[in-house]
């Protein structure tokens, strides 16, 4: 493969590499957010007098915060089953030289190598595990940006329910006092 071609593939992947971490951060931007609101919501939560509305409110508040937490951490940590064709696959495969969890499965360093050097031998087998790759990035990084997703929705639904209710508690306090 000639410079120029590697270099493209590897800014592919490195492109692919960056969304994921943006994925993340915006993920965790999400729950800090959740967070910080929940934290400013305990202080009202003590002066709710129970009733039909404020009950409403609470359940939707509290499911809509727990799915959006749970949808951070899918997006954070997504559950992929990347799909591998069948067949038992030797030791010095060279699709294994180029992922980080097929890498910590050799023996030694030196399985490794033998393995690596097998990969580099043939131009067409790096297009091949670049493009494995960047494949298989890519399909964890649309998994992170769909749980991005619906945690924003969530946490949504959370802040609007908890900030009608904090209207209404202050509007009773207005109306009684």
């Amino acid at each position: 493969m000639s410079l120029d071609k590697r270099l493209v593939v590897q800014k592919i992947l490195d492109d692919q590499n960056a969304l994921g971490v943006r994925a993340d951060a915006k993920a965790l931007g999400f729950l800090t957010t959740l967070g910080i609101f929940t934290a400013f919501f305990i202080a009202f939560v003590k002066d709710i007098n129970p009733d039909y509305f404020s009950i409403a409110f609470l359940v939707i508040y509290f499911v809509s915060a727990i799915l959006g937490v749970w949808n951070v951490i899918s997006a954070i940590n997504p559950r992929i089953r990347v799909k591998t064709e069948e067949g038992e696959v030797c030791k010095l495969d060279p699709h294994k030289a180029a992922f980080f969890a097929e890498i910590c499965k050799f023996n030694n360093v030196q399985d490794y190598k033998e393995c690596l050097q097998g990969m580099l031998k043939d131009e067409e087998t790096v297009v091949d595990v670049y493009a494995r790759q960047i494949y298989e990035v890519s399909i964890i990084t649309s998994e992170k940006y769909r749980s991005a997703q619906r945690a924003v929705y969530f946490i949504i639904a959370a802040l609007f329910s908890e900030f009608t209710l904090i209207v209404y508690l202050f509007v009773l306090k207005v109306v009684a006092g």
